[in-house]
């Protein structure tokens, strides 16, 4: 019975990334099929996950969402309005920034991770080159534009 795994979806959801393929297959087919049985108790969670820094996370989580909108596209497309828009409201560009450049920081000084930095500065050049939506971010992108554009510059050559 499907239900049985209600209650645990965030503790199933935890462990999406394990590195153990097999085990990855069966937790993926579990979320498949609980996603047929009862997509609005497995929307927000994955929507969560599929917004991670962890590639490996955020790709099995946007794999499965994927399979979801198949059966039920209405309910994967409200949650990510619901996602992006609380993310807009709630996270400034300065601070989505301020903490991304921190965090590429970490990983290029301290654990001389440079893929790891990549990872966490793309997605921030991704949003700034889909442009701005509020006045605050264009406020960001008149401030911070130009330098963006050629630390991107930058990292593409690299």
């Amino acid at each position: 019975n499907i239900d049985v795994w209600l209650e645990v979806i965030p503790q199933i959801i935890a462990r999406i990334q394990t590195p153990r393929q097999s085990i990855q297959q069966l937790i993926v087919q579990l979320l498949h099929d609980i996603g047929k049985a009862h997509p609005q108790a497995l929307i927000y969670p994955l929507t969560v996950a599929s917004k991670s820094t962890v590639a490996a996370r955020r790709n099995v989580a946007q794999n499965i969402t994927h399979k979801m909108r198949e059966h039920s596209p209405k309910i994967v497309d409200q949650a990510e309005l619901v996602s992006t828009e609380l993310i807009r409201a709630a996270i400034l560009w300065h601070e989505m920034w301020y903490d991304g450049l921190e965090e590429a920081s970490k990983h290029y000084f301290g654990d001389h991770d440079i893929p790891g930095m990549l990872e966490v500065l793309e997605p921030l050049h991704e949003i700034v080159e889909n442009g701005p939506q509020t006045l605050r971010e264009t406020s960001f992108i008149q401030s911070f534009g130009h330098d963006l554009r050629i630390a991107r510059e930058h990292l593409k050559r690299y």
